[in-house]
């Protein structure tokens, strides 16, 4: 698995923002399919509304049909890249920033990691002693969990050690719910006498995880008239050295009122089947399977 990240609470300050805009409190929002994406992610807006207001010294959130005004409060808040060409006369955005900053108890020592201990390549890490708690988990020492306390009083940080290939593949409420996880267990575990500090990678990841599978996610106004997501994208990176940790999120969506068609469209995204048919002749007059490496504009039939 390729290295992600994913920030819900950017997700739920644009969803609330644009709730204030259409003038609708706690909106019903509704999937198009059950056991989907979509209805876990309304499942976690639901427990998370009163949390927004928790964490809201870190965020800040914007619902506007001024497609300038949205533009120019992503650049201002450094996420130049999370700009919107235009919108429609029934559409308008939403979004929000999180920007979390926070420095360790002392500055850490560098150190050479090497990736699961083994002779290679080395990458550039930390070493802390001040402010870490390694705790114990049932497995093995292989998978402690490390609790290091910040400067900010509010903020901590959690590392565990992944497992091969059990952690593959993740979207981004997988992640999110494997997170929620590690921290419902911590203060359940051991303290380990075993470990003293903790030594670990410096990380630089810049991410736009996928969040197109909210389109099509639909409310209703006190009036009687539906919204539903149109466009929505994401934008994460993640800063982690000897000084500390910050981490920046972006999220913004394109939100369409009124009339129009209501549904969103069945997508293709995988490899499929093209099958060309005479009507009333069982046999095809042609069958292809269509891969990535056929995806091609052809460019004139004639």
């Amino acid at each position: 698995m390729s290295s992600a990240a994913f920030a819900t609470f950017p997700m739920y300050g644009a969803f609330q923002s644009a709730e204030e805009h259409m003038g609708i409190k706690n909106a019903r929002w509704q999937p198009v399919a059950a056991e989907s994406l979509q209805q876990r992610f309304v499942e976690f807006l639901e427990r998370n509304r009163g949390n927004v207001g928790t964490v809201n010294r870190f965020m800040k959130c914007i619902a506007t049909r001024d497609v300038a005004e949205f533009n120019r409060f992503m650049v201002e808040n450094h996420h130049p890249e999370m700009q919107l060409q235009s919108l429609g006369d029934m559409q308008f955005a939403a979004g929000a920033v999180m920007d979390v900053l926070v420095k360790w108890l002392q500055i850490g020592d560098p150190v050479d990691i090497c990736q699961f201990g083994h002779q290679g390549p080395t990458y550039p890490g930390v070493h802390l002693k001040k402010g870490v708690t390694v705790y114990s988990t049932a497995e093995d020492h292989g998978r402690c969990v490390v609790k290091i306390i910040t400067q900010d009083p509010d903020v901590e940080v959690l590392l565990i050690k992944a497992k091969p290939g059990a952690d593959d593949d993740m979207d981004g409420l997988t992640l999110t719910d494997r997170g929620r996880f590690i921290i419902g267990m911590v203060d359940r575990l051991p303290r380990s006498r075993t470990f003293s500090g903790v030594e670990f990678p410096m990380v630089m990841l810049d991410t736009e995880p996928d969040v197109n599978w909210l389109c099509g996610l639909s409310t209703v106004d006190d009036g009687g008239v539906p919204a539903w997501v149109a466009q929505a994208r994401m934008h994460v990176r993640l800063r982690v050295n000897l000084e500390g940790a910050r981490a920046e999120a972006a999220f913004e969506m394109v939100v369409l009122r009124g009339g129009g068609d209501f549904n969103p469209p069945y997508v293709i995204d995988g490899p499929f089947y093209f099958i060309m048919r005479y009507r009333g002749v069982d046999e095809p007059l042609l069958v292809a399977y269509c891969d990535v490496d056929s995806w091609k504009d052809p460019g004139s039939l004639a």
